[in-house]
């Protein structure tokens, strides 16, 4: 972090994160592929996490990882299911790294999927 200016919060907030979490920072595609092999990852503005198991786009659930399996739910707009842009770009981006991807109406219904904890962070 040498060599630019930093925020003091800025600088505070990646510290704070590094030491209590122990999580990743890294891009989007890092953050996937982390999600792909069960590690835990976030992206720089912390839009896209994971912690191995689930992967979220902001606060919306939209990939779990189960038995080495990967489910995507496509929670993009011809899908009905229209969050954000960054989001769609987020379930885009996770289709190549995703084993099954889910209509958003079979998502909520498939009973492999099982119950989803709340958000942990």
């Amino acid at each position: 972090m040498t060599g630019k200016n930093y925020r003091r919060h800025d600088l505070l907030r990646f510290y704070k994160f590094k030491l209590e979490e122990n999580t990743m920072v890294s891009t989007n595609d890092s953050v996937l592929r982390a999600w792909r092999d069960g590690l835990k990852a976030r992206n720089g503005r912390d839009t896209l996490r994971t912690d191995g198991k689930h992967l979220w786009s902001y606060r919306l659930l939209i990939g779990i990882r189960k038995g080495g399996v990967c489910f995507l739910k496509d929670a993009t707009a011809p899908c009905g299911e229209f969050h954000s842009v960054t989001t769609s770009c987020h379930v885009g981006k996770a289709r190549k790294y995703a084993d099954v991807v889910f209509h958003p109406k079979v998502w909520d219904v498939t009973p492999e999927i099982g119950y989803v904890p709340t958000i942990p962070f």
